[in-house]
């Protein structure tokens, strides 16, 4: 039987063991998937070696399959240590040789593997290159396991879930058919993401009771028809964000389809994001009349994704119809796209010229965001990039003064550096006593990720 050790003269060692725990989970909590700053720590003497014996497995994230085959050697060693792991994250990327060409070790099914985490709270899974790790077909025979696994499997715990679960289908049909019924019902889930998965009405109608837990439900490139949409969004009670990113690439059946039975399934939505690969409808004058938001009055917040536009003639994006029949009290919208951009002179120009028509600018609109991708965002600028950097400027400025928002911002992202533009409206005292509004206009750098340049 090991000896603990004595604490070393230290001040931080005169907290009680209890607080240096709180600590030392806080350091895991910070970074999740990074195990640098709770191993450091353990490093600095053999008394916090012990102590943060059990933190350390706390967040696992996977990525290789050699990191998969030590854990596995790791945890038998100790079955007690499944016992403290919090997050499990298996992200299984392609490596030189594959699983298939590793000998001499017990391959153990993921399903199975993951099931003897009974204290896991958040839970994420993508299998887009799992064919890729055994070989061409060879993860297709996971689908009976997967499939047992979700109907067998206690998510008692489970509080965060994001499965994508590609390639997974038979006959390499692109999305897998499994129950979800049961992760549904999961007691304590509050954010749900789902990819890849086709789900029919069966499997979601035959759920005797609401979850009142979920609050965020994510569909990424699920196969859902209107029947099995109207069924999956009538089990959380209390859902307020949805996010729905299209499945059928350039087609516009989430617009004119999936969005129609949402603002009537679910009007009590506070949050709402749509993903598109195509935004160009949003802007056409057929679809003036698809963006129908008004049914759904607890809306506060929209963001509108769009992987590109198809009108390629266009300097940018500018998604007008989106603006048109928002809510009464509608607060945020958000605007993203990754090509061509977008146009903010244009959208400007649409929304507050007098030939609009439409209803006037939402009064109730207080924050607007707008973000793209800038391949060039070095510095000197040239002619080009300095007049497009004008042009933004003025827009901001335009949608401050001649509107009531509060606050727009604009991020563009680079490989490099990300460049972020925000005006805030301020109030301060006039001459006369009385209150006067000005704006105030931050550029800032930052490098991807979030730190500041």
């Amino acid at each position: 039987m090991s000896v603990f050790y004595q604490p070393p003269t230290c001040p931080l060692f005169d907290l009680p063991k209890e607080v240096l725990g709180i600590v030392i989970e806080k350091l895991a909590e910070e970074r999740p998937w990074n195990a640098n700053a709770v191993t450091h720590f353990r490093l600095t003497c053999k008394y916090a070696w012990q102590l943060g014996e059990r933190r350390r497995y706390m967040h696992i994230r996977i990525q290789q399959p050699s990191k998969y085959y030590k854990l596995v050697a790791v945890l038998k060693n100790d079955e007690s240590r499944y016992q403290w792991v919090k997050s499990l994250m298996l992200n299984l990327w392609p490596t030189a040789g594959g699983l298939h060409n590793l000998q001499g070790i017990d391959r153990l099914p993921i399903p199975h593997f993951i099931s003897r985490f009974t204290n896991i709270k958040h839970l994420e899974v993508d299998t887009s290159f799992w064919n890729q790790w055994y070989g061409s077909g060879a993860s297709f025979q996971f689908t009976e396991v997967w499939s047992s696994w979700l109907q067998t499997h206690d998510f008692a715990g489970l509080t965060e879930c994001r499965l994508n679960l590609k390639n997974l289908a038979a006959d390499a049909a692109p999305y897998s058919s499994l129950p979800i019924e049961r992760l549904l019902k999961a007691p304590k889930l509050t954010t749900l993401s789902l990819g890849s998965l086709c789900i029919q009405p069966a499997n979601v109608i035959s759920i005797p009771s609401r979850s009142t837990s979920l609050k965020a439900l994510r569909l990424f490139r699920c196969a859902v028809n209107e029947q099995s949409l109207a069924a999956i969004l009538s089990i959380p009670a209390a859902l307020d964000r949805l996010d729905l990113d299209d499945g059928d690439m350039y087609t516009n059946r989430m617009l004119t389809v999936l969005l129609p039975t949402v603002a009537r399934e679910r009007p009590d939505l506070r949050a709402l994001k749509v993903s598109v690969c195509d935004g160009g409808p949003r802007e056409r004058e057929e679809h003036r009349n698809t963006f129908d938001f008004t049914q759904m009055i607890n809306l506060k917040e929209l963001t509108l994704w769009s992987n590109g536009s198809c009108l390629w003639g266009s300097l940018g994006w500018f998604p007008i119809n989106a603006f048109r029949r928002l809510p009464p009290m509608f607060e945020t919208i958000r605007i993203a796209t990754w090509f061509p951009g977008i146009d903010i002179a244009r959208l400007a120009a649409s929304l507050l010229q007098s030939a609009y028509e439409g209803p006037a600018f939402p009064t109730s609109l207080q924050l607007l965001g707008c973000e793209d991708a800038a391949f060039d965002l070095e510095r000197p600028l040239i002619k080009k990039q300095h007049d497009r950097e004008e042009t933004i400027r003025k827009s901001i400025t335009r949608f401050v003064t001649e509107t009531t928002l509060s606050e727009v911002r604009y991020k563009q992202r680079g490989p490099v550096r990300d460049r972020r533009l925000t005006a805030k409206k301020c109030a301060s005292a006039g001459e006369s006593g009385s209150e006067e509004k000005s704006y105030e206009l931050v550029e800032a750098d930052f490098r991807p990720g979030g730190r500041r340049l």
